[in-house]
């Protein structure tokens, strides 16, 4: 089995089956929106909502397990013992996920666009992946800072729910969706690039905290 096998392999959870089955989900639902009356005629505009809510729970699955063998605590000890570079081995398991997730989204994308309507790529996924996209990478830092799987599905979860219900309160311009904003405005701008710079900064702590290979040896 190559390197890329093993991860994969590694990587393999119930949630990532789970993640991969919502991401059919949106697809199918996208699909029927007009057969089952559900909208009269589907536009762009539902099917950004429909993917701006549901694909961050594909991120959160994903990346949530990115490190799940690797923080058990009978684990965890022993390979940090071991003479390798962190980040590379964070680095190497961040991009997995991510191509993991780039395939989900392009895959979906691709039928919707052929079956559906035609979907602006670029603008349609400047709008609808950063959500998706900082709430991964905020279950990846929360693993590992917590040093749980669990933990690191359980936070942005949590965030993801807080949003939905209070639609914004809690956060303001750094909202998650947006329907908060008015389309195309400075304001909804602003917000996907403070969710990406977002992701930025978590990728690095990220780094950090793995480097700190104590902080899991000590348990």
């Amino acid at each position: 089995m190559g390197l890329l096998g093993l991860n994969l392999k590694l990587v393999s959870s119930s949630l990532v089956w789970a993640a991969a089955g919502i991401a059919v989900l949106q697809v199918l639902i996208v699909l029927l929106l007009e057969p089952w009356q559900i909208v009269e005629k589907t536009e762009l505009l539902h099917i950004e909502r429909i993917y701006e809510y549901m694909f961050p729970l594909v991120a959160i699955f994903v990346m949530s397990q990115l490190f799940a063998e690797e923080l058990e605590p009978e684990v965890s000890g022993w390979l940090m013992s071991l003479p390798f570079r962190s980040w590379k081995l964070l680095l190497y398991r961040y991009l997995l996920g991510m191509g993991m997730l780039a395939v989900l989204y392009l895959a979906g994308i691709m039928i919707i666009h052929y079956s559906v309507l035609p979907i602006p790529l670029q603008t349609f996924t400047y709008h609808v992946l950063p959500p998706a996209l900082w709430l991964g990478h905020l279950a990846m830092l929360s693993s590992l800072i917590g040093r749980s799987d669990v933990i690191g599905l359980g936070v942005p979860m949590f965030y993801w729910v807080l949003e939905t219900l209070t639609t914004g309160i809690m956060t303001g311009e750094l909202y998650l969706f947006s329907d908060g904003f008015q389309e195309e405005s400075a304001a909804l701008v602003w917000n996907r690039n403070m969710l990406l710079a977002l992701c930025a900064m978590a990728l690095i702590l990220s780094l950090l905290v793995f480097a700190r290979r104590s902080y899991y040896i000590r348990r």
